[in-house]
């Protein structure tokens, strides 16, 4: 990719905005909807720089959305821009959650709604999917990486390990074994 372009704060907040009101399923279904807006159409950052602001915002406490809204904001436009990143990603659901609850008693059982849902919840996982191949191309083609992500699905998948201390663990190995890029 050529230069990256720097975008103004209010085409930071609308991309962030439109991205998160338009998206279902939380921050995860907002992954590849930012990834390919920032990286590919806007090219604000590359691949690789998105990647590294991912990893760390799964990795610190908090709502992936805000996290990650945070620090590509940050990265992007500074301070001002993680404010109105993380703005820009939170107020759809604030504004959401606001209108569902005075809604919500009136219309929750009625089919249409709970037709809806259905149908909402298998498109969310396969948008992770989607996501998951994405990444795991990205993956290098060692033994040893590889058995780092079974060894992480099966610890958070079957035996619950808390993510946080999984991804440390991941780092810790690769450091003690002196992985560097």
């Amino acid at each position: 990719m050529g230069k990256k372009v720097k975008p103004s704060l209010v085409e930071v907040f609308q991309l962030m905005f439109v991205s998160a009101a338009t998206t279902f399923g939380g921050g995860y279904a907002l992954v590849p909807v930012l990834e390919t807006s920032i990286v590919e159409k806007k090219q604000w950052m590359e691949e690789e720089e998105f990647l590294d602001a991912l990893t760390i915002a799964q990795s610190i406490p908090g709502v992936l959305a805000a996290n990650i809204a945070l620090i590509l904001g940050r990265r992007i436009y500074g301070l001002r821009g993680a404010l109105v990143a993380c703005l820009g990603a939170v107020l759809p659901s604030v504004i959401s959650v606001m209108i569902i609850t005075m809604l919500y008693e009136q219309v929750k059982d009625a089919p249409l709604m709970r037709g809806f849902f259905a149908g909402v919840k298998p498109v969310v996982v396969a948008l992770l999917f989607f996501s998951f191949l994405k990444l795991a191309r990205r993956i290098p083609r060692r033994f040893y990486d590889w058995s780092l992500l079974l060894g992480t699905f099966v610890a958070v998948g079957f035996f619950r390990i808390n993510p946080f201390w999984a991804i440390l663990l991941g780092g810790g190995l690769s450091l003690w074994r002196k992985d560097l890029p």
